[in-house]
Parts: C-alpha cells; structure tokens; sequence
C-alpha cells in the first residue's frame, strides 16, 4: 500500500529505527507479523524493547492517520 506506516514513522529511538529497516523490516505491519520474542531474536535486543517496537507498530497500523 502507498500510504502504509513506514518504520520511520514509529516512535521509537532513531538506532532502532535502523536496525529494523538494516533488518528488513519497511513498514509498521511487517513488523506485526512477528511476536515481541521473534522480533528479540532477529534484532539480538531484549524482549521489553521489541515489546515496544511492536506497541508503536500496532498503533500506527490501528490509526495510520494520527500524527506522532
């Protein structure tokens, strides 16, 4: 989709935002396909942290419209 929630709109730290785009991960609903546990093991991060990456991308996938 054109208007998809790109990984940089995330409201995350900036060298996360890299890891995941280094990592594969474009948009806020690749980033829903894994569990918090998944996105831990393929980004070597703690399991809190990729709980947050995973929060900020379902609110953006819930209301792409909203402004960070």
């Amino acid at each position: 989709m054109a208007d998809e929630a790109g990984v940089q709109q995330l409201g995350i730290a900036e060298g996360l935002k890299d890891l995941l785009t280094n990592s594969g991960f474009t948009t806020a609903r690749s980033i829903i396909k894994y569990s918090p546990g998944e996105i831990s093991k393929l980004l070597g991060i703690e399991v809190h942290v990729a709980k947050i990456i995973v929060h900020e991308a379902l609110k953006l996938v819930n209301n792409p419209k909203k402004e960070q």
